[in-house]
């Protein structure tokens, strides 16, 4: 089993309440991730009101960030529930080859992953997340897609 696939694997088991289109997209089944490869992920998981008691308030959905050999896919889930077993979720695919820039920006113990394209001041996708618990994650995240053979198609 490849490290990628060990990753997916645990994210899934440690998570009972993971969303199904990141099981979706890990499992290649949404459309988003035909015929591609996933070369990294980063999952950060849903923050409730009172840690302890998952029946409060959620104050951040989970999200994914998935690195494909053609792109990145962001998906995050919504607040409200919405039947037993769906939710409303977004997600976001964007091609490397639209990417000018990532910045990773800390300050203290809130984070933020940003993706820009083009040659727009505003990002294209903004990720907040605990640096104390991601940060290494992002970091890996980042060197996972300089370091792979990644394909710069132009659309």
């Amino acid at each position: 089993m490849s490290i990628i696939d060990e990753k997916i694997k645990k994210t899934i088991e440690e998570n009972s309440q993971i969303h199904q289109i990141f099981k979706d997209i890990f499992n290649k089944k949404s459309l988003f991730i035909e015929n591609e490869e996933i070369v990294d992920l980063v999952y950060i998981e849903k923050e409730y009101l009172d840690d302890k008691n998952d029946e409060s308030e959620v104050i951040s959905p989970a999200k994914i960030l998935v690195a494909t050999t053609n792109s990145l896919i962001f998906a995050e889930e919504g607040y409200k529930k919405i039947s037993s077993d769906c939710y409303g979720y977004k997600i976001k695919n964007i091609y490397y080859d639209k990417i000018s820039s990532f910045e990773l920006d800390t300050c203290l113990l809130k984070g933020k992953f940003k993706i820009a394209t083009g040659s727009s001041n505003i990002p294209e996708c903004v990720i907040e997340f605990k640096t104390v618990k991601y940060f290494n994650e992002f970091e890996i995240f980042i060197e996972s897609i300089k370091n792979s053979n990644i394909n710069f198609i132009k659309n």
